[in-house]
């Protein structure tokens, strides 16, 4: 007669099924987890870099040129290809190469403005004018008046003219941008993070920096060994049977 013991026991299908069953429940909770972490990377990273963009410090050094400065913002490739994915398509299409090539981006905005004073000179020209009078050709010159006027500095050049109530002008803007990227250590003794900062310099006193980004596209570097605990369930060269212990593991593919 069979022991009640033997038959409280599972047979090697159910242990089969049964470990299959523990894998992909531990599966669905990891790609949840996975989903869950990329829905909050992808928040967090929009929310830093709406912040982040207008957070200009804005400085003038010794020699009188203006600074903008701003934190560089490290964003994993994947993350800001949701984002800004065809913007990203559409860029690497006009350079001429592809999405995994681009490294970093730069975003500038700002904004030129001042007063000017301006030399206007009034102008005359004899605009000449035929006409018929008592059957003969009577040719009258008129006095036309109108103004010019003209404006240069180190950064600006603008000239033209006011003819008729209408008013024409030739401008020219100049500047000279230099971009600096740089560590910094924070904290008490410089014990803290370390940033990396992007500092934009101009020697135009009349720009104002709007908004400023720098933003470093990374990549996640996957870890091929892993160590840890694991179950596993195998042939030991006579049957199969599962197993519980510590592992070091090479992973050839990762989902």
């Amino acid at each position: 007669m069979e022991s009640p013991k033997l038959k409280s026991l599972l047979s090697k299908k159910e242990i089969t099924f049964l470990l299959i069953a523990v894998l992909m429940f531990f599966g669905l909770l990891f790609m949840l987890h996975k989903a869950n972490e990329n829905a909050a990377r992808l928040l967090d990273a929009q929310h830093t870099i709406q912040n982040m963009g207008s957070q200009i410090k804005t400085y003038v050094d010794e020699n009188g040129n203006l600074h903008g400065q701003v934190e560089v913002l490290k964003i994993d490739k994947k993350v800001y290809s949701q984002m800004n994915g065809a913007q990203l398509d559409s860029l690497a299409q006009n350079l001429g190469t592809k999405v995994n090539k681009i490294n970093s981006l730069l975003n500038l905005s700002m904004v030129n403005q001042g007063q000017l004073a301006a030399i206007i000179d009034t102008q005359y020209k004899i605009i000449m004018t035929k006409e018929i009078v008592n059957s003969r050709e009577v040719i009258r010159a008129d006095s036309i008046r109108y103004y010019t006027f003209k404006y240069k500095d180190k950064f600006m050049k603008f000239d033209g003219i006011i003819d008729s109530g209408k008013l024409s002008a030739n401008y020219s803007l100049k500047d000279s941008l230099t971009f600096i990227t740089f560590h910094k250590n924070t904290g008490f003794l410089g014990l803290g993070k370390k940033k990396t900062l992007i500092d934009v310099q101009t020697q135009n006193p009349n720009v104002t920096f709007t908004q400023m980004q720098k933003i470093e596209l990374t990549s996640e570097k996957i870890k091929k060994f892993s160590f840890g605990p694991c179950i596993n369930y195998g042939f030991n060269g006579e049957k199969f049977q599962p197993s519980v212990g510590v592992s070091l593991q090479y992973s050839l593919i990762r989902f």
